[in-house]
């Protein structure tokens, strides 16, 4: 279920109470939902842009909400759980997608030098580009299937690491992070994102949780509840569980998106530009 293309505003506001609420109740008003969309509650940022930045709505307030004072920031990654879709249904029909995960759990942090861009069609946050395409660097013969498919999973972890560095300059730094989606329930991305964003990753008992959030400001809209609280109290899950990050895969992945990842679109995307003419 999609409502005007805000489902990621409605899952945040399906978790705010809930997340306060926790016993380990964020420092800031800043939890982030991710995978897909990045979401933010926040005070209004230090400057105020209602339009796309780098692939973002920085900053709207939450009229829907009755939460004054509360502002939403949103960024969009196109390319994330299609790519491994991508993947699977090209190269990977015979396994399951816990299979793949399984794969990947076996392969070390890095993939053997093997990086994925993920922009496969064009990317809003942080390029706002739709020539962008994607690519695998440094592949040799001693790479494997697995070390594609966790490539992939990190690829798209370190893309959206890009979005989340931005929110953090724009807003201020949580002190973790919901994770939502299908991502959510592979065991080896949770631990990838944990260790990429270096920040604990929340996961919360529940599916649809853009759904949960629609209902809830639909209850709102209805009178059934009075506010987001209300609504929260009465239809969310209270049960969360907390991935943290491991130093040494923190260290590794810090040093492959400094050196490497967050370079491969200034320096490629001349020859993307070129690629995108071959179009069929």
């Amino acid at each position: 279920m999609r409502s005007a293309g805000f489902d990621g505003a409605f899952l945040a506001w399906e978790r705010l109470t809930r997340l306060r609420e926790s016993p380990r109740a964020p420092l800031s008003n800043t939890p982030c939902r991710l995978w897909a969309i990045l979401a933010i509650q926040c005070s209004p940022p230090p400057v105020r842009n209602f339009g796309l930045t780098a692939g973002f709505f920085l900053a709207s307030p939450c009229k829907q909400a009755r939460k004054p004072g509360v502002w939403f920031g949103m960024g969009g990654v196109l390319n994330a759980g299609v790519t491994l879709n991508w993947f699977r249904r090209n190269f990977a029909q015979e396994l399951t997608y816990e299979q793949m995960s399984s794969l990947a759990a076996e392969i070390a942090p890095g993939s053997g030098g093997l990086v994925f861009f993920p922009a496969m069609m064009g990317e809003r946050t942080p390029y706002l580009d739709a020539a962008t395409r994607g690519m695998f660097l440094g592949a040799t013969f001693a790479h494997t299937k697995a070390h594609f498919i966790r490539a992939i999973m990190e690829g798209v972890t370190f893309e959206m690491k890009s979005g989340i560095d931005i929110l953090n300059g724009q807003y201020a730094q949580p002190e973790y992070i919901v994770a939502a989606g299908g991502a959510a329930k592979s065991p080896v991305w949770l631990q990838m994102q944990a260790d990429i964003y270096a920040k604990t990753i929340c996961v919360k008992q529940a599916e649809e949780q853009a759904c949960m959030g629609a209902a809830i400001m639909a209850g709102i809209a209805s009178g059934a509840y009075r506010d987001v609280r209300e609504g929260c109290e009465a239809a969310v899950s209270k049960v969360l569980r907390f991935i943290e990050p491991i130093p040494k895969n923190a260290d590794i992945y810090a040093r492959l998106y400094d050196k490497v990842f967050r370079h491969q679109y200034d320096r490629n995307i001349e020859l993307m530009r070129e690629l995108a003419a071959f179009d069929g």
